[in-house]
């Protein structure tokens, strides 16, 4: 029994010798020829997220962060978003090679900050020396703010230079690139609502800001290992200013009979008057502002 039962062991042993040495084989003659890779042409196909960093990834503080103006630098309220995009590398020694990038970025709207940020500065508005905040719940304020994500491209060229720790298993390499960037700056929308007491009166108001796009000079730095000479996995800076045109329209829609009305420790005041401290929080704009646009990409990608 000890005797069939050795023997079938070490049948079942070579068996699995030989299917292990059976799926190496091809692997280790893929790493050898893509070991070869000194010079030519290889496409990487790549994907992963991108961060906003700086300016771009910046929370409102006030609404004046959120409403362009000339001469100030504004802030994006951007997320973490995703990136997909194409490289295309030419060696022309081992260590040397031209690289050409087309990438695409997506970074959605932080919302909710935004809307907080609007109902706060509504709140703060001033009536007769005296603010709007003690007043919300008797005025039925409410606020809404929505926004579309930003979305950017860039193409961009360069000098890649990779150090080959392991030949044809594991390089390191660093890159940097100028090109060419397109942004597209999300239209927004935000919502003001409002039932005075007493007197029946009804506002609704909407605050539009424009979708605008602008192109601009961007750059681009970057490091990674390349494993296999294939697998490639990167982190890659992207920074650009475009400079857009945005149209910031305040509507307002009153309905019912305006009038005096009486709220406790403010004495009578005009409805007008409060649907104008209102409106006035955001007021009609047209500016050209720069809007530094600045992620950081962490990419894994194939190269083909």
């Amino acid at each position: 029994m000890t005797t069939t039962h050795t023997a079938i062991s070490r049948t079942l042993f070579r068996t699995l010798c030989i299917i292990v040495a059976l799926f190496i084989a091809p692997i280790h003659s893929t790493f050898a020829q893509d070991g070869s890779w000194t010079s030519g042409n290889r496409l990487i196909i790549q994907g992963g997220i991108t961060n906003p960093v700086a300016n771009f990834g910046a929370l409102p503080a006030t609404l004046q962060d959120l409403i362009p103006a000339e001469g100030r630098t504004p802030l994006g309220g951007a997320n973490l978003g995703f990136t997909v995009g194409l490289t295309d590398v030419f060696r022309f020694t081992p260590n040397f090679a031209l690289s050409i990038s087309l990438d695409a970025n997506y970074n959605s709207f932080n919302n909710e900050e935004a809307a907080r940020q609007l109902r706060n500065a509504i709140l703060a508005a001033g009536i007769n020396g005296v603010n709007l905040g003690p007043l919300s719940s008797l005025l039925g304020l409410t606020t809404s703010y929505n926004a579309q994500a930003y979305i950017n491209g860039t193409l961009t060229g360069g000098l890649r230079y990779d150090l080959p720790v392991i030949a044809g298993l594991l390089n390191v390499y660093a890159n940097a690139q100028g090109g060419l960037f397109y942004g597209v700056l999300p239209q927004s929308e935000a919502k003001l609502g409002m039932n005075i007491p007493f007197v029946n009166v009804q506002l609704d108001a909407t605050i539009t800001r424009a979708q605008a796009t602008a192109t601009a000079f961007a750059y681009k730095l970057g490091a990674g290992v390349l494993l296999f000479d294939r697998l490639n996995v990167g982190v890659n800076y992207v920074a650009a200013t475009p400079s857009f045109i945005v149209n910031t329209t305040p509507v307002a829609n009153v309905r019912g009979a305006q009038g005096m009305v009486t709220i406790p420790g403010l004495g009578n005041i005009s409805t007008q008057t409060i649907i104008n401290a209102v409106v006035g929080a955001v007021p009609a704009s047209s500016v050209r502002y720069d809007f530094p646009t600045n992620v950081l990409q962490v990419t894994v990608g194939y190269a083909f």
